[in-house]
């Protein structure tokens, strides 16, 4: 498992550089090339752990990164770095632009690319499972060192269970004191019925220091996803519960 102990306000910080270095080392044992992040909820920090590991990895090695939001459903990679995207991944798949057209270096981090989700299209689902996806990921494998890919919460909808397999590993996204174990383990399970291979977990927001208890998650997705009504378990225990 991977651990994030740290707080949503504090971007570049330490904890990052220490995932990017368990990362590399787990290379020597697996390829880490295409990497897609995810968590079983809403707002449990995957596209802020997906945005600041792009970062990382390319301020502390200097490869061409490509960081894609693939959240086609509530998209927010381009606000996040603030800027306003005409077209995206979504018109890319559709055929209605090319990369080259919608694709974003972000000039404050020299070698990162950012390929926001672009308009929200009616089957998204359908868009990342096609042939048209897959054909691309092959391609941008060979022109980034790596493919950091941000995708809807996998108990909301199924985009990134559908998505996963094409993935080398996937990082499964927990927030400390909400996400509750039961949910992170229908996540997994999920993620496993399609032989994804999930490489660990980061745990977002633990505050080390705090000796106060977190109340439980107590279920209830946002609107912006709409394919599962949620089942949760409002007695189960959250994940790194701190009492």
């Amino acid at each position: 498992m991977l651990f994030f102990n740290g707080d949503d306000a504090v971007r570049g910080t330490e904890e990052f550089r220490t995932l990017r270095s368990r990362l590399y080392h787990m290379r020597e044992k697996m390829t880490l090339k295409k990497l897609l992040v995810t968590s079983a909820l809403p707002k449990e920090g995957k596209s802020f752990t997906a945005s600041n590991l792009a970062q990382v990895l390319v301020r502390q090695h200097g490869g061409r990164v490509l960081l894609i939001d693939a959240d086609l459903r509530r998209p927010g990679i381009d606000k996040m770095f603030g800027f306003h995207s005409r077209g995206g991944l979504s018109t890319l798949i559709s055929g209605g632009d090319k990369f080259e057209d919608v694709v974003v270096p972000f000039t404050d981090v020299p070698n990162l690319w950012i390929l926001p989700a672009g308009p929200i299209p009616p089957q998204p689902a359908e868009l990342l499972g096609s042939t048209v996806m897959k054909d691309h990921l092959a391609r941008w494998r060979t022109e980034f060192e790596h493919i950091i890919i941000d995708t809807p919460p996998c108990l909301s909808v199924t985009d990134a269970v559908v998505l996963s397999p094409e993935a080398d590993r996937i990082i499964l996204v927990a927030r400390a004191g909400k996400t509750t174990k039961a949910a992170l383990r229908r996540a997994c399970d999920l993620l496993l019925q399609v032989n994804a291979r999930v490489m660990g977990i980061v745990l977002n927001a633990l505050n080390m220091r705090s000796g106060e208890g977190y109340y439980y998650y107590s279920g209830g997705y946002s609107n912006h996803y709409y394919d599962e009504e949620p089942r949760e378990d409002k007695t189960a225990e959250p994940v790194g519960k701190v009492s």
